[in-house]
């Protein structure tokens, strides 16, 4: 056993390092790709009410300040329960290049 260690130190050293090396390498290579669970829990962006709100047609695109203004805007008109919301809920509208 002493004859062994004596011949062969340099091999058992490089081979033990390179174990080390090949551990500390995979720990750090696998630690980043756990799953985030707090992003799964976030609502999207566009379910505030509090966001504007544009649609592109017919080469205009059309801006609302928010989607209940877009909303109120493309109801009926002809329903009496708000008339002259239709007026404050109109869109901006903007000719495309």
């Amino acid at each position: 056993m002493k004859n062994f260690l004596k011949e062969n130190w340099f091999k058992l050293m490089t081979g033990t390092s390179m174990l080390v090396f090949s551990f500390a390498f995979l720990m750090y290579a696998v630690s980043p790709s756990y799953a985030n669970q707090t992003s799964e829990v976030n609502k999207p962006q566009m379910e505030s009410k509090e966001d504007a709100f544009s649609v592109a047609s017919g080469g205009y695109l059309y801006t609302w300040a928010s989607r209940e203004h877009m909303r109120v805007w493309g109801r009926e008109s002809w329903l009496p329960e708000y008339p002259d919301e239709d007026k404050k809920a109109a869109p901006f509208k903007r000719k495309l290049p």
